[in-house]
Parts: C-alpha cells; sequence; structure tokens
C-alpha cells in the first residue's frame, strides 16, 4: 500500500500562498484583505488536509465494504454509549461541528454572503455535502481510502457551519469597523 500524507497536501499548499501573496502585494492589496484572504487560504488547506488525507493507494476492494454510515447519529450515538465509549461520539460530534465553523465565519466576512439563516443553511449544506461526496469518490476509485460517506457528518457540518455564520453576525455587532465586507482584489 501506498500513502499519499498531509505533508504533501502542505507543501503544495506553501507553494501556492506564497504565489497567492506575490500576486495580493503585486496588486497593491490592502493589508487587510491579505490578512483575511490568507486566514480563509490557511482554513481551506487545513479543511483539505483533514478530510482528504492521508490518501491510501490499495487495490484490496474488499476494503470498501462498511465504509458507508446511512443510519444517522442517533444509531450511532446509542452504539457507542450501550458500549460505554462516551468520549468517542462527544470528540466527533464537537469536532464535525468545528469542522466548518471557520468557513460560516469567514465566507459572509470577507464575500458578505450568506447574509441569513437560510443561505448559512444552504451554503453549509452545500459544502458538507461536497465534502462526503467527494470522500466516497476517493473511497470507490482508491478503496484503501480511510475517508468514509458519513450522514452524521453532512449534518454537523452543516450545523457547524451555521455556528460559524451567527458566530460573524455576533462579531459584526461588536466590531463593525473591522467586519466590514473585504472586497477581493
Amino acid at each position: 500500500m501506498f500513502y499519499i500524507d498531509t505533508n504533501v497536501c502542505f507543501l503544495i499548499g506553501v507553494l501556492l500562498y506564497v504565489y497567492f501573496l506575490h500576486s495580493w502585494k503585486k496588486q497593491n492589496a490592502p493589508l487587510k484583505t491579505i490578512i483575511w484572504f490568507s486566514l480563509l487560504y490557511l482554513y481551506i488547506l487545513l479543511l483539505v488536509s483533514v478530510t482528504f488525507f492521508p490518501v491510501a493507494l490499495s487495490f484490496d476492494q474488499e476494503k470498501v465494504l462498511g465504509q458507508w454510515n446511512l443510519f444517522g447519529f442517533w444509531y450511532d450515538m446509542q452504539h457507542y454509549i450501550a458500549r460505554g465509549m462516551y468520549i468517542v461520539p462527544l470528540k466527533q460530534t464537537v469536532g464535525n461541528l468545528i469542522l466548518l465553523s471557520p468557513l460560516g465565519f469567514l465566507l459572509p466576512m470577507i464575500y458578505g454572503y450568506p447574509k441569513n439563516f437560510a443561505n448559512a443553511f444552504g451554503v453549509g449544506f452545500v459544502v458538507a455535502f461536497g465534502i462526503e461526496f467527494l470522500q466516497l469518490f476517493l473511497m470507490i476509485i482508491l478503496p484503501g481510502s480511510y475517508r468514509i460517506f458519513d450522514v452524521d457528518d453532512l449534518w454537523l457540518n452543516t450545523l457547524g457551519f451555521v455556528i460559524g455564520f451567527f458566530l460573524y453576525k455576533i462579531f459584526v455587532g461588536l466590531f463593525p469597523k473591522i467586519s466590514q465586507k473585504i472586497k477581493p482584489e
């Protein structure tokens, strides 16, 4: 089995960041814009490394079986709690809520969208579904992949995005000058 690990993701990410930083400075982008876009870029780099890496290249088709979770959140909770494994569902729940929260904050901060709860829910769902779909795709084309399609992740990530959006709304109320929409250069 051959692995493509997180270091590859970071190496490519750093090289791309240097390129973007150079182009932002060349365009005389304001420092505020560079900071917010750098935060977004760093977050996306971390998101990709957490959700898709390491990638295991294996041709063992049997590993694909059982890598689906379509039963839902409460089934998993009952399963773990019945076995006395309380920390597993707690870590999984909190981790999935946190995963897209920064994006729910950064997108409206930088682009001014989403503007309301319905938009935030829709964007969060599309992003979470995109992640789960890509994990399913990786699982199908690379059977040794450690990633699975998980309905729990879909809903918890969506909720996490909405939480990030509400944190953005609170931030805007507290710091209106800092939170003026940043226009991409």
